[in-house]
C-alpha cells in the first residue's frame, strides 16, 4: 500500500511536468503493475488530480480518497458548498469523514492505512504540500512508515530536503523531526519515474522481508545482546491526529519523558531476557548432564571421556548459576520494569492534570514533572 500525500495547489509549468512524470509515470504504473492499493487526499487538484490522470481507468490499482464531506462535492451532490473542491473521478473509492476543514480526515487516513496495509509493507510519498501535509508527515514517521519526498516539488517537501541537508537544523519542530529521522527518503524531482519505480518496489519488498515471522521457538529464544526491536509511541499517531490541541504537550513529553523511559525500558528487557538466558542455560545443562549419566551406565561406567564431558558440564552449570545470581538479573529486571511503568504513567497523568498534575500554573506542573522522574530513575516513589 502506498499514502500519497502533498498540495493541492498547481506546481508551476516546468515542475508540473517533472511531478506528473514521477507520478504517473512512477507511482501509477508501478502500482498497476504491482496491484498495490493507493490512499490520497481524494479532490481533484494538485498532486492528487496527476495521480488520477495517470491512473486513467485502471481497474486493477485501489485508489481510495480521505476527505472532509463539507469540503468536496461530486455530481448530483444538493448544495454543495461554495468553495467544494470536486472529488477526483478515477479513484475507486472515496472515505467521507465528518468535518468542516481540510485536515479533520488525518485520523481517519491514518487507520484506514493501517486497517488496509495490515500485515503487510506500506509506504508514504510526499509532493510539496504545506501545513497539513506536514502534520500528514510526522504521524508516517511517528506510525513507522517510510516517508518518500520528493524534493524540488516546492513548499513543504523542499524545506524537509533542506533541513535534511543541513543536518536537521529547523525552526519548525516537525520539520526538525522529519529531518532527523530515518524514515525519511529523499528523491529529487529530476531523477525520473524509473528510480522512483524502483524505490517503490525495493522499499516494499524490503518492509514486507523485515515482517517475515521467525520460527515461535526463535521468537521467544532469551537473547540479551540482540537489537532491541524499534520503539513504539507511547500515544499512537491515530490517536494524536484526532488531538490537534494536545500535539504542543505530546511533543513536550516526547523530548521529556520518553527517551529515560526507554532506557529504564531497555534495561529492564536486557535483564529480563539474561534471567531467562540463565534459566535454559540450566535445564539444557541439566539435561545434558543427566544425558551423559545415562550412557555412562549404558557402558558399564569407567569411561573416562564421559566422565571428563559430565564434569565440564557440571563446572559450567554451576558456574552459569552463580554468574546469575550474582548479577541478579531477576531483581534487576523487577526493578526497572515497575521504575519504566511508573514512568510512562508520569506521561499519562500529566497530559490528563490528574494527581499531583492538577494544578493551574504550568511552570509548578513541569517542576513536579521533572521532579517525580528523577525520584523514579533513583528507585523511589515519585
Amino acid at each position: 500500500m502506498v499514502v500519497l500525500n502533498g498540495g493541492t495547489a498547481p506546481f508551476g509549468s516546468e515542475m508540473d511536468e517533472r511531478v506528473r512524470l514521477l507520478i504517473a509515470d512512477g507511482l501509477a504504473r508501478t502500482a498497476a503493475a504491482e496491484g498495490l492499493t493507493i490512499i490520497t487526499g481524494g479532490s481533484d487538484a494538485g498532486v492528487f488530480s496527476l495521480l488520477g490522470n495517470g491512473l486513467g481507468d485502471q481497474s486493477s490499482v485501489a485508489c481510495i480518497g480521505v476527505a472532509p464531506a463539507a469540503r468536496v462535492t461530486w455530481p448530483g451532490r444538493a448544495d454543495p458548498a461554495p468553495d467544494a473542491v470536486p472529488l477526483e473521478p478515477h479513484h475507486t473509492h472515496f472515505v467521507l469523514v465528518d468535518g468542516d476543514e481540510w485536515g479533520d480526515e488525518l485520523g481517519t487516513m491514518l487507520r484506514l492505512a493501517a486497517a488496509v496495509a495490515g500485515l503487510g509493507s506500506s509506504l508514504a510519498i510526499l509532493a510539496g504540500g504545506g501545513d497539513i501535509t506536514k502534520r500528514e508527515l510526522v504521524a508516517h514517521i511517528r506510525a513507522g512508515r517510510e516517508v518518500v519526498v520528493l524534493a524540488g516539488s516546492g513548499r513543504l517537501a523542499d524545506d524537509v530536503a533542506s533541513a535534511v541537508a543541513a543536518r536537521g537544523d529547523a525552526r519548525d519542530p516537525m520539520i526538525h523531526e522529519a529531518a532527523t529521522s530515518d524514515r525519511v527518503i529523499l528523491l529529487g524531482a529530476t531523477d525520473g519515474p524509473d528510480r522512483l519505480r524502483e524505490l517503490i518496489r525495493n522499499r516494499l519488498s524490503r518492509a514486507g522481508r523485515r515482517r517475515r515471522r521467525a520460527p515461535a521457538l526463535l521468537r521467544r529464544f532469551p537473547v540479551p545482546w540482540k537489537r532491541l526491536p524499534p520503539d513504539y509511541p507511547l500515544v499512537s499517531s491515530i490517536l494524536r491526529a484526532d488531538l490537534p490541541l494536545l500535539e504542543d504537550e505530546l511533543a513536550y513529553l516526547d523530548r521529556e519523558i520518553v527517551p529515560r523511559f526507554r532506557a529504564i525500558d531497555h534495561t529492564a528487557v536486557r535483564a529480563q531476557h539474561s534471567f531467562r538466558l540463565a534459566a535454559v542455560a540450566l535445564i539444557m545443562g541439566g539435561a545434558i548432564a543427566t544425558s551423559l549419566g545415562a550412557a555412562q551406565t549404558a557402558v558399564g561406567g569407567g569411561s573416562l571421556g564421559i566422565g571428563i564431558a559430565e564434569a565440564v558440564v557440571a563446572a559450567a552449570v554451576s558456574a552459569t548459576t552463580v554468574y546469575a545470581r550474582g548479577r541478579r538479573f531477576q531483581q534487576t529486571y523487577l526493578n526497572k520494569r515497575v521504575a519504566a511503568e511508573r514512568m510512562k504513567s508520569q506521561y499519562y497523568l500529566y497530559v490528563t492534570r490528574a494527581g499531583m498534575y492538577g494544578v493551574d500554573d504550568d511552570g509548578e506542573r513541569i517542576r513536579r514533572l521533572h521532579g517525580a522522574l528523577d525520584k523514579i530513575e533513583a528507585g523511589e516513589e515519585p
